[in-house]
């Protein structure tokens, strides 16, 4: 089994790769990092048929480690989502400073920083170490919920400013 999440964690590391190579054409970034996820979709789907964990009486995403894969990606699919609800409230706070002030607002677009996007990801593991020991062993609705909860409240875990919200409070 180590083989495969190693594979797994192989192929996410070369779709992140390829996806931030800026000096090669969008679509071959596109193509090599979807090729590499492809490559892990194959390796997860094999080790479970290789495993017989599709031909017994429980679903394959109830059983282990499947179940612990499921609930870390729903934690990591909030943290996202925090992030994007923070770029959008940001957003929407320059717009209605920009209104006030008289200016053009058609052409104001979000601010995507990846390293800010990246940010919550680097205390995943310490946030899934939480989240695990208070989840039971089911596929249940409220574990579901529960895990991405906790990655969208992730920062109640470290407060800190953006710098978005450091160069506002510095003028």
């Amino acid at each position: 089994m180590s083989l495969e999440f190693w594979l797994i964690g192989a192929s996410i590391c070369l779709a992140v790769f390829f996806a931030e190579r800026r000096r090669w054409p969008r679509a071959r970034r596109a193509v090599l990092a979807g090729l590499a996820i492809l490559i892990g979709l194959v390796v997860v789907w094999y080790s479970a048929v290789s495993q017989g964990k599709f031909l017994g009486p429980e679903r394959w995403y109830s059983s282990s480690p499947y179940r612990e894969i499921i609930f870390f990606l729903l934690m990591m699919l909030g943290m996202a989502a925090r992030y994007l609800t923070g770029v959008i409230e940001e957003r929407r706070e320059r717009i209605r400073s920009l209104v006030h002030e008289g200016r053009d607002v058609s052409n104001i677009k979000p601010r995507f920083d990846a390293w800010e996007f990246v940010y919550p990801m680097l205390f995943s593991v310490v946030t899934y170490g939480g989240l695990i020991t208070q989840i039971g062993d089911g596929l249940t609705t409220a574990n579901v919920v529960l895990c991405f909860q906790t990655g969208f409240f992730w920062q109640t875990v470290l407060k800190r400013e953006s710098p978005h919200q450091v160069e506002a409070s510095a003028r």
